[in-house]
């Protein structure tokens, strides 16, 4: 626009030239008289200004002059022009009017302050701060010629988040800080029994996605199989689950006893050993004398541990117990016979881990009660026990006291690994967070202790000199905004609570302006280059300084001056090209920008010492001979500016341009010959392309979503451009596998497809569906036999068995004198076994005796009738018994002789 103006303005002198000459020629012709206003002379003086010519010593009429004004002032035109009449035109400089902007306008969510205090003219400037988390749109505003101040605003920041976590699999990924997903913050990640992560934790990154963490198996020793225990077996705590660590349980033949109750699978990927050992037979020896009766072997002639013998009283006494049991201790269990009507416990049997205690010790009689004590860690199943009328006490037992799974703690986990009495259970929180325990226990209470996991509190953070922290909670995962003071720079935009229980340490550091640029024709003089410094500026000869100081602003730089030289007129124009200059002074120069196709004789001329610029001429391009192009050819006539060349590519190539010009550069246009392009291959539905180029004969592999194949592995990118195409269909399984002693039940089968498994009665499968897997095969399954395990002991009997599975039977067979209630009992479906029952036989009421009476009590097995005879009568029996076989013993009265 500038180079516009001038020409113009050119363009009028060389008018206004023409015509003086012109009138003044008429004039001369009309006049006849040579030498009037043959120029306007010497410039006159311009207040508080001055005029320069723009060609020097040429005053002439239409010559022109250019004004310039000092500092503070403003000329009313750039430029005045000799007149015909012999006078330069009047320009003035007046002073500029100074108009100030006043107060700063507020700024929402920010604030606006003056760069220089109390300083709010045209052209002062004012530097914008925004609050945390928002950004100005100008980092400074100018007062304007206005009288107003520029606008500024402080927006909030795109605050980009990462979203919803993706899911782990084999574990899971929490926020550290509860619904803050934003850039920077972060997750644990924790991992499922037998996995473990890559990382610990991940961040949302500044693309707004979370980083990748994967759960990978550990390598987890298999101790396999359970060996075989002779004379005993090993059963699985958890079933199919052998791993290191997991435990076994010994159960031993009757008169087998284990050397462990449990075993191990160690490290090693092997089982610890356990034996059955047989149980050393303790004999019991001779049996004692019963007062009032007698005791008689079961089994002649056997009185090792276990056996029995049946006692019997004599007539008017019986006996506190039928039986009697060689016990382990190698004695006899005591039985005494009591006079009838009086049932006698005694002392109360032994309790493993445990002790009965008779509540009267005076009196162990029917009725009777003991209370239980277990040792400590242990509990009982009732509190007291009974003498009962068969002349026994209640059974009881102490088992181990278990607290269960220890409760879930929040922000934190407990490992344990048993869960009884005394047990220890380790606290380990989550990173920021102190246990109120580091460990446990399971208390006789039969309840675990309790414990948290309590967040980490960093209190209030120290000052910052130089600056101040603005936060609203103290706990881990908080921050705090630090707000510096003006001139200074914060270490931290926000420090944070760490999981250490400390603060990150920030700083506010004085900003350092560094040292100050170079001034040209001039130098600056410093000590200090920190906010607030200032520097002398000294000139060299010749030039006047902007500023005699300069200062380092609170933006950490300084403040811009210099030194400027006088100025010395404009260049001459260019015949076909233009001169762009800046300055006029000594040692200036001007850019020579010919017109388009022509080359400049010097692309610079400078301003001499003579008061005159270098000349230049402008010459027409000429590019040469064309390049050849690759893949095709070029055809062409001339080689100046202007002229252009035809394009012709090869087969299967096309041209970027069909024909190319020689340009005022020197240099013809660039064309090429590109291959056929066929672009991104399209997406294949259940699979993904891979490709690296798109040109023609590239080549895409095909890779399909598991459970997917691919109907050829690549396609390649044709002549036509475009791609071959290829399918992903779903893997099919076919029909799955029949099962023994079940069917298999299914609709599809295809990848992802389930089959239903029903087991025949009596067995039981793995699993209760199976899936057609990626490999194209079914998942396996059995169905195996329920195993109901030993059947139950059976009160005042016996039970007899071969085999514990589905469909077994076991044999019942009771004490003398008890009937079962089945002679037999199954292994049902259920995994459990029938139940069965010892009852005691009952003779009923005997008959009645003739010239005779019976007195009795009881009608069981073992009961007794005394018979009374009539007078002159004697018994065959003073006493009869119930027998095993349910009938009483036959008395008769006879005649006395």
């Amino acid at each position: 626009m500038e180079l516009f103006k001038i020409c113009f303005l050119l363009s009028l002198c060389h008018v206004n030239i023409a015509l003086s000459l012109i009138f003044r020629e008429n004039d001369w012709i009309a006049n006849q008289k040579p030498g009037k206003n043959e120029g306007c002379g010497k410039l006159q003086k311009v207040k508080n200004g001055e005029a320069t010519l723009d060609s020097k010593s040429d005053s002439s009429v239409g010559s022109t002059a250019s004004i310039t004004c000092k500092s503070g002032f403003e000329a009313d035109q750039e430029k005045i022009t000799c007149l015909e009449t012999g006078k330069w035109e009047k320009a003035t400089c007046t002073e500029i009017e100074t108009k100030a902007c006043g107060k700063l306008n507020k700024v929402k969510n920010g604030k606006a302050t003056l760069d220089k205090k109390s300083t709010s003219t045209v052209r002062s400037t004012a530097s914008i701060r925004c609050k945390s988390g928002f950004d100005a749109d100008r980092e400074k505003i100018t007062c304007l010629e206005t009288g107003e101040w520029e606008e500024a605003t402080c927006n909030k920041q795109e605050t980009k988040g990462c979203g919803k976590l993706k899911k782990v699999k084999n574990g899971k990924a929490t926020l550290d800080i509860k619904a803050t997903s934003t850039v920077g913050s972060t997750a644990s990640i924790r991992c499922k029994s037998g996995f473990e992560a890559d990382r610990e934790k991940i961040t949302c990154l500044e693309t707004g996605e979370w980083e990748e963490a994967t759960c990978n198996k550990q390598e987890t020793k298999e101790c396999g199989k359970l060996k075989k225990v002779k004379n005993g077996k090993a059963t699985l705590d958890i079933k199919s689950t052998s791993t290191v660590g997991l435990t076994a349980s010994i159960r031993c033949k009757s008169g087998f006893e284990a050397d462990r109750v449990k075993i191990t699978c160690l490290e090693t990927g092997e089982w610890e050993e356990a034996t059955c050992n047989k149980q050393e037979t303790k004999e019991c020896g001779k049996l004692k004398k019963v007062k009032n009766g007698k005791a008689t072997l079961d089994i002649k002639a056997t009185s090792t541990v276990g056996s029995t013998a049946s006692i019997r009283c004599k007539s008017g006494f019986e006996a506190d117990r039928v039986k009697i049991t060689c016990l382990e201790t190698g004695e006899w269990e005591e039985a005494t016979c009591n006079k009838q009507g009086i049932t006698d416990c005694g002392k109360p049997q032994k309790i493993k881990d445990g002790k009965a205690t008779p509540d009267n010790k005076v009196n162990t009689t029917v009725g009777a009660t003991a209370s239980i004590r277990c040792k400590p860690g242990f509990e009982s199943d009732r509190k007291t026990i009974t003498c009962l009328k068969t002349g026994k006490w209640e059974k009881a037992t102490c088992s181990d006291i278990d607290c269960g799974t220890p409760m879930n703690v929040t922000n934190g986990v407990l490992n344990y690994t048993t869960t009884t009495y005394q047990s220890r259970a380790s606290l380990v929180c989550d990173a920021g967070y102190n246990g109120s325990h580091s460990t446990i226990r399971c208390r006789v209470s039969g309840s675990w202790d309790k414990a948290t996991c309590d967040i980490k509190d960093c209190g209030t953070p120290s000052s910052v000199t130089n600056g101040a922290l603005n936060f609203t909670t103290t706990t881990f995962g908080s921050s705090a905004s630090l707000v510096c003071d003006t001139g200074y720079d914060a270490s931290h935009a926000a420090i944070n609570c760490l999981d250490t229980g400390s603060w990150e340490t920030p700083t506010c550091n004085i900003k350092d302006c560094g040292t100050p640029s170079n001034v040209t024709s001039g130098a600056l003089n410093f000590t200090t280059t920190t906010f607030g410094s200032s520097a002398s500026l000294v000139c060299d000869t010749g030039y006047d300084a902007s500023h005699a100081a300069i200062n380092c602003l609170d933006t950490g730089s300084w403040e811009t001056p210099t030194c400027d030289i006088k100025d010395c007129g404009s260049p001459a124009n260019v015949t076909n090209g233009a001169v762009t200059f800046t300055t006029t002074t000594f040692g200036s120069s001007a850019s020579i920008a010919c017109d388009t196709g022509y080359n400049a004789s010097h692309s610079t001329i400078s301003c001499l010492d003579t008061g005159s610029w270098e000349t230049a001429t402008c010459t027409i391009t000429d590019c040469g001979s064309p390049a050849n192009v690759t893949n095709g050819a070029v055809t062409f006539t001339t080689t100046t500016f202007g002229s252009s060349s035809s394009i012709i590519c090869d087969t299967g190539y096309n041209s970027s341009h069909s024909t190319v010009s020689c340009l005022d550069t020197g240099s013809w246009e660039t064309a090429t010959c590109i291959i056929t392009d066929c672009g991104s291959p399209a997406n294949v539905t259940n699979g993904a392309v891979t490709f690296t180029t798109t040109t023609f004969g590239s080549s895409a592999s095909i890779a399909c979503d598991t459970g997917y194949n691919a109907s050829q592995s690549t396609v390649s990118c044709l002549e036509t451009g475009s791609w071959e195409t290829a399918t992903c269909t779903i893997t099919d399984c076919g029909s799955p596998a029949n099962v023994t002693n079940g069917a298999v039940t299914f609709t599809t089968t295809t990848f992802g497809s389930s089959a239903s498994i029903a087991c025949d009665t009596g067995y039981n499968s793995s699993q209760s569906t199976v899936s057609c897997l990626d490999t194209g095969s079914w998942e396996t399954t059995t169905c195996t036999i329920t195993d109901c395990g030993s059947p139950a002991n059976v009160t005042n009997g016996a039970v007899t068995f071969t085999t514990t599975t589905f469909g077994s039977s076991a044999s019942i067979i009771c004490d003398t004198g008890y009937n079962a209630s089945l002679s037999t009992i199954s292994c049902l479906d259920t995994g459990s076994w029938e139940t069965a029952t010892c009852t005691i036989t009952d003779c009923g009421i005997p008959s009645n005796v003739t010239n005779g009476t019976l007195a009795f009590t009881t009608t069981t097995f073992g009961s007794n009738a005394t018979l009374v005879c009539a007078s002159g009568y004697n018994a065959s029996h003073p006493q009869i018994s119930c027998l095993e076989n349910g009938s009483w013993e036959t008395p008769t009265c006879n005649i006395a002789r």
